[in-house]
């Protein structure tokens, strides 16, 4: 039900509601650490809510009030409050506008998973200061990332690879409130995503060098992109598809095989630029192959 014709206490009301939710999932997660793993990925949920369906001048109103009583409730183990609802509030406006505006859904995954990961390193120094810990060595020495041998090098990418699977079922989780909002058709070219895919796999290899950090980034966030394209030609031909999923196989193979000779450690799994790479010039020249024949009979029927 949208509530923008309601009088403001309507609204108001309307969004102390999903605060009161709010705050009561942030309580769950307080008494019930595991809960978290649930609830995280539903918090967005009424945020989204709140954006759709309240005019955006009040949604401060709600998020400010969703925050001061998340942090009250959360005292004891604040980094509830900090690291799941707060970020939530952010991302769940962010996804509302985006549905509003009509973006694509990869794009709206990607873009929020990347503000979910800056929003995480944002908080570090501050939880830090509470906690008197290095967070991101406790981190990564929780996962077992500070003896592994690509070490904390691949930290950030794991971290928007978590965003990214919150960001999805997030999506999945409001999608029928999504469709009362958004008639969305995928009218993208895919060339769009090739483009976008190849800019991703450049900044990676230039970036090699420099910051093996950004650079396995760079290349995660280049996944979303070949897997939605890999789903497009899967859908409109399977030889081309099998034939891109045979290539990404042997030369992810061949790629870790050689990068051991010729790449240090800790860069070893940028050899997955090699496959990728392959596959979008792959995807390029079958689009290009397929473009050629399509002139063709129309100059055979012209």
């Amino acid at each position: 039900m949208k509530f923008k014709n309601r009088s403001v206490t309507q609204q108001i009301a309307y969004m102390a509601i999903m605060a009161a939710i709010n705050v009561i999932l942030v309580l769950i997660g307080t008494l019930l650490p595991l809960s978290t793993l649930i609830f995280v990925f539903a918090l967005p949920l009424t945020s989204v809510i709140v954006t759709l369906n309240c005019d955006l001048k009040y949604y401060p109103i709600y998020a400010i009030t969703s925050l001061i009583l998340g942090f009250v409730i959360s005292f004891s183990s604040i980094d509830i409050a900090l690291f799941y609802l707060f970020p939530s509030l952010i991302t769940g406006f962010i996804m509302g506008i985006s549905v509003k505006l009509k973006i694509d859904p990869i794009h709206l995954i990607v873009l929020v998973s990347l503000i979910n990961l800056g929003l995480f390193y944002a908080a570090i120094p501050l939880f830090n200061l509470i906690y008197e810990i290095n967070y991101l060595y406790e981190l990564a020495n929780l996962i077992g990332l500070k003896t592994h041998r690509f070490g904390l090098c691949v930290l950030p990418s794991l971290v928007f690879v978590v965003s990214l699977i919150q960001a999805t079922l997030s999506y999945i989780l409001i999608l029928f409130e999504l469709r009362k909002f958004l008639d969305y058709k995928d009218k993208n070219n895919v060339f769009v995503f090739i483009i976008i895919s190849s800019v991703l796999i450049l900044t990676s290899c230039l970036f090699g060098p420099i910051s093996a950090e950004i650079a396995y980034l760079f290349l995660f966030i280049a996944f979303p992109y070949i897997t939605y394209l890999l789903i497009r030609f899967y859908r409109f031909n399977l030889i081309a598809f099998y034939i891109m999923l045979g290539t990404l196989i042997i030369f992810t193979i061949l790629g870790f095989v050689v990068s051991q000779q010729l790449l240090p450690i800790s860069l070893s799994l940028l050899s997955l630029l090699l496959p990728l790479t392959i596959v979008v010039f792959e995807m390029s020249l079958w689009l290009y192959i397929k473009y050629r024949k399509q002139q063709k009979s129309r100059n055979i029927d012209g």
